[in-house]
């Protein structure tokens, strides 16, 4: 061996040596001994092997220099497409720049590689949620629990996946075990949270918020979830100053806007606070001007950010945003096989207007004038105005709001009646061939399940969606029910329901053609429980009560037989927790600026309109 080719060995063997350490630094996450150990090997004036490229990008990227990393890993992609390291490094900067398709190919065609690794199966979960198939990454996640159990990254990720699913309890099984309680994983912490306040296990959220106060940052993911807790709870004067801080601060606040807007008048300088809830989206949705949506938090980040342009007047932006908001909530919701089926929904109204008659028991009497109901059901689509409704009741000394309570669908559900997305008529004959002793059995269930005494006790004032779909089975069940329908124009209704991301998703509330033909098939149920037992069924113009509410509440409280209370009039200033969407609004004073809002929407959203023959036959 010549001298020549001996120093060329030696070096070559101290490029080997240098790189096998990189690749050991890596693997203990010591970026900066990475790029140490490769520095003499990126000084040279030649091309630089892709071997060191690839863990120089690495190791840039969890430093978190994003565009170095990007240079070396294209290099690497470009040099070795269809290699493992070609593939991981092009996955790696197509997820950064939220190419959501081109990452999946990649991960996908390094996953036929290397099969099972549970690093290589995470990038590709990501890259399906990226794309709108939340099922998929769910599905992808739980395979990598299985080969990695304690993979907190794919716990968090999976968790945060059952959540937007509906599926609260799974979700808190699925996060890791609480960490010190001096150092807490805030990430894990945050979402435990949420799905304790989503599930309404408020006792819970309230625990682990007061333990979580200390490490309060306006910054961290997890101050949106304690702000939307303090809203639940009533607390507005602090979520109002706690979700100006997150805005102000440039932290994850998306979450926060819409509370801020609607909660600014409890703040020193409310115009101040409007106009940096403004600043803020403008500036966020300048970064989602692109077709990705990760780090504004997804649809619902988009929808918040659509609604408070729309605030501000820039209709045609707030327009996008919702059009895109809800196009990903449509694929998300498609992944787990939930979609609006509009055949199944006019089967159930035309089912209930041909039995409505034939459900009602033989020795039924109807509800005197002065007499109070047992129960108080408010139906009408989501955004409507129910929530206002329940918030009014729920301040009378006779009357209890139970919330969104779901002890009507569980007895529908009994009675073979399905869910409010996939109902099924067939259960009406079941209900028809009951005797009075079973219809009385599943009467005691409803009150046993809401917590009330029907012989004395609080009226409960119970607001559930399904309540209306089945709106028939209210007078067959209950002795003196009282359904009050409310109505609203149907475009200010559709705008407010295709501006918000629900807790739980019901496919029609993304898609506004679903939601006019759902609409349309609860206002039939209604309309059949009203000619069977129309002193049971009064119908409440949302519009008519906001404009003119000292004349419509005394006479609204009269129908039902209660006398008038001053503090219905202030609902405001109740302290109770309020779950749904419109938590915020009902702790205001009663407002008008919503009506006529549809409207101005409509020329961006032509959906939002209903023709006319068709709208004055509602």
């Amino acid at each position: 061996m010549t001298a020549r080719g001996a120093s060329g060995s030696a070096a070559a063997s101290g490029a080997e040596r240098a790189v096998r350490r990189a690749g050991a630094a890596l693997e203990k996450g010591d970026f900066h001994a990475v790029l140490k150990h490769l520095k003499p090997l990126r000084r040279g004036t030649g091309a630089t092997p892709t071997p060191v490229r690839y863990l120089a990008g690495l190791a840039l990227h969890g430093l978190g220099r994003t565009a170095e990393a990007h240079r070396e890993l294209e290099a690497v992609a470009a040099a070795d497409p269809k290699g493992q390291a070609g593939l991981f490094a092009a996955g790696t900067v197509a997820l950064d720049q939220e190419r959501w398709e081109r990452a999946y190919d990649a991960f996908a065609g390094l996953s036929r590689l290397q099969p099972g690794v549970p690093q290589i199966l995470n990038n590709l979960a990501l890259s399906a949620r990226g794309m709108g198939d939340v099922g998929k990454a769910a599905a992808l996640w739980r395979r990598v629990l299985q080969a990695a159990p304690a993979m907190r990254e794919a716990r968090l990720n999976l968790a945060e996946s059952l959540l937007q699913a509906g599926a609260f309890d799974e979700a808190k099984g699925i996060l890791p075990a609480p960490a010190s309680e001096d150092r807490p994983d805030l990430e894990a912490e945050s979402l435990a949270l949420r799905a304790e306040t989503y599930a309404q296990d408020l006792d819970a959220a309230r625990a682990r918020a007061a333990r979580l106060e200390r490490f309060w940052d306006p910054r961290a993911p997890i101050a949106a979830d304690l702000v939307r807790l303090d809203s639940v709870l009533g607390r507005s004067d602090q979520a109002a100053l706690r979700a100006l801080e997150i805005v102000r601060a440039g932290g994850a606040a998306s979450d926060c806007l819409l509370t801020l807007l609607d909660l600014a008048e409890r703040l020193p300088d409310p115009a101040a606070a409007r106009e940096a809830a403004f600043d803020y989206a403008r500036a966020r949705a300048g970064e989602a001007a692109d077709e990705g949506a990760g780090p504004l938090g997804g649809p619902g980040a988009l929808l918040a950010l659509g609604e408070t342009l729309e605030r501000a007047g820039e209709l045609a932006a707030a327009a996008r945003l919702y059009e895109r908001g809800n196009a990903l909530l449509r694929a998300q919701l498609a992944s787990f096989g939930r979609r609006f089926d509009p055949p199944r929904y006019e089967t159930v109204a035309a089912a209930q207007e041909a039995a409505a008659d034939s459900l009602l028991p033989a020795a039924r009497r109807a509800r005197g004038a002065d007499e109070t109901p047992e129960a108080i059901f408010i139906v009408g689509l989501p955004r409507s105005g129910t929530s206002l409704f329940a918030q009014i009741l729920d301040a009378h000394s006779r009357c209890r709001s139970v919330g969104e309570s779901q002890a009507l669908p569980a007895l529908c559900r009994e009675l073979g009646l399905g869910d409010v997305e996939t109902p099924d008529p067939a259960g009406l004959e079941r209900l028809r061939a009951a005797d009075a002793a079973q219809r009385a059995r599943w009467r005691a269930a409803y009150f046993e399940a809401v917590g009330l005494d029907p012989a004395g006790g609080a009226i409960p004032v119970d607001k559930n969606m399904y309540n209306g779909l089945f709106a028939t089975i209210l007078p067959a069940l209950f002795e003196r029910p009282a359904i009050l329908h409310i109505v609203r124009d149907f475009a200010d209704n559709a705008l407010s329901v295709y501006a918000k991301k629900f807790v739980r998703n019901p496919p029609f509330t993304c898609d506004l053609a679903a939601l006019d033909q759902f609409e349309r098939a609860l206002s039939r149920a209604v309309a059949a429980a009203a000619v069977a037992a129309p002193e049971a069924v009064r119908r409440e113009p949302y519009e008519a009560f906001v404009e003119d509410p000292d004349a419509r509440l005394p006479a609204m409280l009269g129908w039902l037989g209660l006398p008038f209370e001053e503090r219905c009039a202030r609902f405001f200033e109740q302290p109770s927790s309020v779950l749904t969407a419109s938590r915020d609004q009902v702790r205001r004073p009663m407002f008008t600026s919503s009506i006529g809002r549809g409207a101005a929407m409509a020329a961006h959203l032509p959906g939002l309109i209903r023709p006319a023959a068709e709208d004055a036959e509602d």
